[in-house]
Formats: C-alpha cells, structure tokens, sequence
C-alpha cells in the first residue's frame, strides 16, 4: 500500500497531502523547496567566509542597544517561555521558524540572538553565519544571563 494514508489504509487525504508536497504546492514546500535551493547555490568558498557566530555577555549587549545603531535582538524561544520575561526590543521569532523568515532579517545590521541559556541561539547564529549574515552574535547565558547582569 505505497502511498496509503496510515490510519485509513486508502488513497485519501494522507496521499494527496505527499503528492502536493512533491509538487512544491503549499507555503510549507516551497519554503524548503526555496531554502534547498539556497543552500545549493552557497559554494564551498562562500562556506569558508561565512563566519562562526561570536558569543556575547550580557553587559556587552546592555552596551550595544545603547549604541546609535542597535542590534537586532531576536529571541527564539518557545511561546511558552515568554513568561520568564524578555528583553524589550527584541524580535520574537521560535527557533523553529527562523529558516522560514531568512527574508526578514537584514545583512547589514547587527543580530544578536538569544533563548534560554544560550545554547539554541548559538545554533540559530551559527545557522546565520553559514547563510551568509556577517555580524551574528549569540547572548551567552540567554535571558537567565541577562535578567542576572545587575
């Protein structure tokens, strides 16, 4: 039964979902479709200038929004962690969807990302990094560091 929806074991809904997805139909597929493109086309010496995220303490960004032309703060956490507080300013976008949101990030401005710890936003910066965006920082600690810095 190649192609058969698991739970009703027929060509029904299940199917046409893959088939549409092998056919690049829909947001979700043509992002990806769109991103594996990218990555494609990023050579091996583009790969080599894309540089590794740069992690940042907290009194370092305090200074940096200070500055005449902040960072961009993204927080990737989840909705959920919200609660625990944030850093006002700072863009919220899950770690999750930041593939799908490359578009809305600027190249030639600072971007400090930042999450709980500091361990997703290194991925997320490292992600960054390796599409290209030059000044990636990553807040080492997360919010725990930077709600502590006082």
């Amino acid at each position: 039964m190649l192609g058969a929806c698991r739970r009703t074991r027929s060509l029904g809904p299940c199917a046409r979902r893959k088939s549409n997805a092998r056919k690049g139909l829909g947001y979700l597929s043509d992002k990806l479709l769109e991103n594996e493109g990218q990555e494609k086309v990023m050579t091996d010496k583009t790969r080599q200038g894309a540089s590794q995220p740069q992690e940042i303490s907290a009194q370092e960004l305090e200074t940096m929004l200070k500055a005449e032309q902040p960072p961009l703060v993204i927080d990737v956490r989840e909705p959920f962690e919200l609660a625990r507080g944030f850093i006002p300013g700072s863009v919220h976008i899950p770690m999750g969807a930041i593939a799908f949101r490359l578009d809305e990030l600027p190249h030639d401005r600072t971007v400090v990302i930042y999450c709980h710890l500091g361990e997703r936003s290194w991925s997320v910066a490292r992600f960054l990094a390796q599409r290209g965006f030059r000044e990636v920082k990553s807040l080492h600690g997360g919010i725990e560091a930077w709600q502590a810095r006082v």
